[in-house]
């Protein structure tokens, strides 16, 4: 694999090479992960509009200090189907994710995650809280309007018609996404749609979403039918390690409104707005998520902060 070369503010340009590799699950499913950087685990959960790239500019800001460890979902990107179609929710990625984690030796490990990560990270402390060092959730919270694995913003809300639409055509929906993605176009409606802000370029954009244009279209359409009928709202009261969570102000699927509430029921959260943010604000504002990750993890003494 090539590696992916950035530049982050004033420091030097790196190139990140992950370490590729693979694990199997008790049901037979191989998923494939990556591991970056060295020091105390960070086990990132990604979501379902881009790869492993979406983390890129926090990797190297912190890669130094951190061993980033990301995995694909069951059906997606580098992972294996499973042989049963119907475990593909977020409780199957949440025992992917541990299993991971096992594979690389850690015990306890902070759970990031963006989008659907947000919620596969819950459900990963639901499942083993003991294991859980630290959350924090981008760009996701639990449902404020009645719109299970969303936060009800207007995105959220056109989800049920979409997932019926690309269940009943997926060569279709693959075939106008490939194309789509190829197009310049692409990039010019994302920005008007409110998807990026005018911080992310075309070529930034592209890499983003490259993965996309690859995918089982139906895996992806169960997946994102699974997420539609999950609510972590129950897990919420019962989180007691240090939690952040972020949200940009113009965010279509995650309203800012989602993550307050979602922050109200965790004793002791915090949370940051990042006014213009979108939902790609990893990639909107990269050094204000950073440094706030940084502040965070250092404030609430986990790994090399500790």
């Amino acid at each position: 694999m090539s590696p992916v070369v950035i530049c982050y503010g004033a420091r030097n340009v790196k190139a990140l090479r992950p370490d590729q590799k693979s694990v199997t699950t008790a049901d037979g499913t191989e998923i494939a992960y990556r591991v970056l950087g060295h020091g105390d685990p960070v086990l990132l959960a990604g979501g379902l509009g881009a790869g492993w790239e979406i983390w890129k500019h926090q990797i190297e800001y912190l890669a130094d200090r951190y061993r980033f460890i990301s995995w694909d979902y069951r059906g997606l990107f580098g992972s294996g189907l499973p042989l049963n179609s119907g475990s593909l929710g977020v409780s199957d990625h949440a025992a992917d994710g541990l299993r991971v984690l096992d594979a690389e030796g850690g015990k306890r490990a902070a759970f990031v995650g963006w989008s659907m990560g947000a919620h596969v990270s819950l459900e990963m402390f639901a499942r083993d809280p003991s294991r859980c060092a630290a959350l924090v959730l981008v760009s996701g919270a639990p449902p404020t309007e009645g719109t299970p694995g969303l936060g009800g913003g207007m995105f959220a809300r056109a989800l049920p018609w979409f997932v019926r639409g690309t269940a009943s055509a997926p060569t279709l929906v693959e075939a106008i996404v490939r194309a789509g993605l190829d197009s310049p176009e692409a990039f010019t409606w994302a920005r008007r749609l409110g998807l990026v802000s005018r911080n992310v370029g075309q070529g930034q954009f592209a890499d983003l979403v490259a993965g996309l244009s690859g995918l089982d279209w139906l895996a992806y359409s169960a997946v994102l039918d699974q997420l539609r009928h999950y609510d972590a709202t129950p897990i919420l009261s019962d989180v007691d390690v240090p939690t952040l969570a972020i949200v940009g102000g113009r965010d279509p699927f995650t309203p800012v409104g989602a993550v307050q509430a979602m922050v109200s029921r965790i004793r002791g959260a915090e949370h940051l707005v990042v006014p213009g943010g979108t939902h790609f604000v990893l990639a909107d504002f990269p050094e204000h998520v950073s440094l706030r990750i940084e502040k965070f993890f250092r404030e609430r003494g986990f790994g090399a902060h500790a």
